[in-house]
C-alpha cells in the first residue's frame, strides 16, 4: 500500500486546541473534577452507557469537550502532506509507556520533534508507517474515545488502545445493537502469514501490533475494517477457512520425492503470501479511503468497492474457487505444470480439504454484491458505529495525560 506522507498541522488550529485545553484546565478544574471520571475500576458496559447519555442541560465540561472535539476534527481534516520521507532510521514517534486499564491495555505515544504522525519508516523504499490517530479521523474524536484513543493537552501526545481494549468497545457496540464483523488480536511482534490466515478463519480477527513500528500501520490501515459490511466479512471468513484446511492438507502430504517436497514448500509459502496479502492489502486500502466515503466522489467509491469487495474477497468467489485459484497461481509461480504428477498430489489435498469443510453447502457459495449495495451497506454500518460509539464514549479524561 502506498500513501503520501503527512506532515505539519495547521498552526492556528493547533494553537487553538492547546489554548482551549489549557484555559479550561486553569479556570474550570473544580467542575472538571466533578464531571470527569478518574480511571474507574471495573466499570460495566451498562454503566458506561448511562454515564454518556445525552443531557438536555449539558455541563460546562460537556460544552468544553464538544468544542475540543470539534477542534480536533478540524485539525485532522485540514492536515496536509507537505513532505515525503522515502526512508527513515526509526518511526516518527516513541512509546512513552504502556498502561493497563479495566478494559484493556493502552499505549502513550509521543511524536518526535519536527516529525509528522503519518510518515514513512522501513528498510524498504517508501514503506508506509500509517497514522495511529486515524480512528479519530474515520469516525470522530468522541467516537475514538470510546475505543480508548484520545489526545493529550499537547497534540504531540496520543493514547492508543491495543487489541483487547478495541475488542471491549466492539462488545459494547454489540450490546448497543451495532454488532461488527471484524475483531482484532494482540500481536507482540510481526504476525506470520499463516497466523494471519488462522486468526481470520477462526475469529475474523486482524492483528494489532504492540511494537512501535507496527502501531501506526495497524491503527492507520486496519482499525476501520469494522465498517466493512458483515456479510463481506463472513464470506471472507468462509474463504479463509477453506484456505486454512487446504494448507493443513498440504502439510500432511506424504510419499513425495525430495524435489516434490521442495516444490511443496514453495507452494505453501506462495499460497500463504498471496492469501494473507488479500486480507492485508484489501482491508488496508479500504480503510485508507474510508474517511472520504461521505464525499460520494466517484473515484473514492470505486476504490472502496475495488479494495473492500473485489480484492478482499476476489469479487465474492466461492471458498472452493478461491482456493483453486490460489493453487494454480502458486503452480505457475514455481513453474510447475497444472497437469504434472505433483499437481495431482495438490488436487488430492484440495479434495481432502473440501471433505473436511464444516458447511458443505457454503464451500461453493459465491457472494454477489453490486457497487451501490456495497457502498450503501458500508455507509450505513459506518454511520451506525460512529453514532453508537459517540453514545458510549466517556468525556475526555485529562488525568490520563
Amino acid at each position: 500500500m502506498a500513501r503520501g506522507a503527512k506532515s505539519g498541522k495547521r498552526l492556528t488550529t493547533r494553537k487553538a486546541l492547546g489554548a482551549v485545553t489549557l484555559i479550561t484546565l486553569a479556570l474550570f478544574s473544580s467542575q472538571l473534577q466533578d464531571s470527569v471520571p478518574r480511571k474507574p475500576a471495573g466499570r460495566s458496559l451498562a454503566g458506561l452507557r448511562t454515564h454518556s447519555e445525552p443531557s438536555d442541560c449539558p455541563t460546562l465540561s460537556e460544552v468544553v469537550g464538544r468544542q475540543r472535539d470539534r477542534l480536533i476534527a478540524e485539525m485532522l481534516e485540514n492536515e496536509r502532506f507537505t513532505h515525503s520521507l522515502d526512508e527513515e532510521s526509526s518511526p516518527s514517534y516513541v512509546i512513552e509507556e504502556t498502561q493497563s486499564t479495566p478494559h484493556g491495555p493502552v499505549a502513550y505515544l509521543r511524536l518526535k520533534r519536527d516529525r509528522a504522525w503519518f510518515s514513512y519508516y522501513g528498510k524498504t523504499n517508501r514503506n508506509p508507517q500509517g497514522d495511529p490517530r486515524h480512528l479519530a479521523r474515520l469516525y470522530s474524536p468522541r467516537a475514538a474515545r470510546a475505543f480508548g484513543l484520545d489526545f493529550g493537552p499537547t497534540w504531540n501526545l496520543v493514547r492508543l488502545p491495543f487489541a483487547e481494549r478495541m475488542n471491549w468497545t466492539l462488545n459494547a457496540l454489540a450490546e448497543n445493537g451495532v454488532p461488527t464483523g471484524a475483531r482484532f488480536f494482540d500481536a507482540p511482534g510481526k504476525v506470520s502469514e499463516r497466523l494471519a490466515i488462522v486468526e481470520f478463519s477462526h475469529h475474523r480477527a486482524f492483528g494489532m501490533g504492540r511494537a512501535v513500528e507496527l502501531l501506526g500501520h495497524d491503527h492507520g490501515f486496519h482499525s476501520g475494517v469494522i465498517s466493512l459490511p458483515i456479510e463481506v466479512i463472513l464470506h471472507a471468513q468462509n474463504q479463509a477457512r477453506m484456505v486454512e484446511l487446504f494448507l493443513e492438507s498440504l502439510d500432511g502430504l506424504r510419499g513425495l520425492s525430495r524435489s516434490q517436497q521442495r516444490a511443496l514448500a514453495r507452494v505453501i509459502q506462495r499460497i500463504e503470501f498471496e492469501y494473507s496479502n488479500l486480507l492485508d492489502v484489501g482491508s488496508g486500502n479500504f480503510v485508507d479511503n474510508l474517511y472520504r466515503i461521505e464525499s460520494g466522489a466517484p473515484a473514492v467509491i470505486e476504490r472502496l468497492y475495488d479494495n473492500g469487495f473485489n480484492y478482499f474477497t476476489q469479487s465474492g468467489l466461492s471458498p472452493a474457487s478461491l482456493t483453486l485459484r490460489l493453487m494454480h497461481s502458486a503452480l505457475v509461480h514455481i513453474g510447475e505444470s497444472p497437469r504434472s504428477e505433483f499437481a495431482r498430489h495438490l488436487m488430492d489435498a484440495y479434495y481432502l480439504a473440501r471433505a473436511h469443510y464444516p458447511t458443505p453447502a457454503a464451500v461453493e457459495r459465491r457472494l454477489t454484491m453490486s457497487r451501490s449495495h456495497f457502498i450503501q451497506a458500508t455507509r450505513a454500518r459506518h454511520r451506525a458505529i460512529r453514532a453508537a460509539a459517540e453514545r458510549i464514549a466517556p468525556p475526555h479524561d485529562t488525568d490520563d495525560f
